[in-house]
């Protein structure tokens, strides 16, 4: 029998797309889209693939920093964190460190 780790519950749902978005947060996505920038929706949907072939990349998600949406990528410890970058359209990445995640 196979049990996930809360952790990995606690990333696949980061990882959703949140249903329920305050109208700033709606206003923020609609500015960002008028103006030719990418959602983080689309971010993701574009870079996650390129960033999971990086070693120590275990997965991305949405976030906040200073209460502006942000990127997540979380790492486990052998992650090279020079190889990600700081910000990717105007948005903060911020980097997790949550050691290897795995299905028992």
């Amino acid at each position: 029998m196979k049990v996930v780790t809360p952790l990995l519950s606690l990333m696949l749902f980061s990882c959703a797309p949140h249903p329920m978005k305050s109208n700033t947060e709606v206003a923020m996505d609609t500015a960002a889209f008028s103006k030719g920038h990418r959602t983080i929706a689309q971010i993701l949907a574009d870079s996650t693939p390129r960033w999971m072939k990086l070693e120590g990349v275990i997965g991305t998600g949405e976030s906040r920093k200073d209460g502006k949406p942000a990127v997540v990528i979380f790492v486990d410890h052998s992650a090279n964190l020079a190889r990600l970058p700081g910000e990717i359209d105007g948005y903060a990445i911020t980097i997790e460190r949550t050691g290897s995640v795995r299905a028992d």
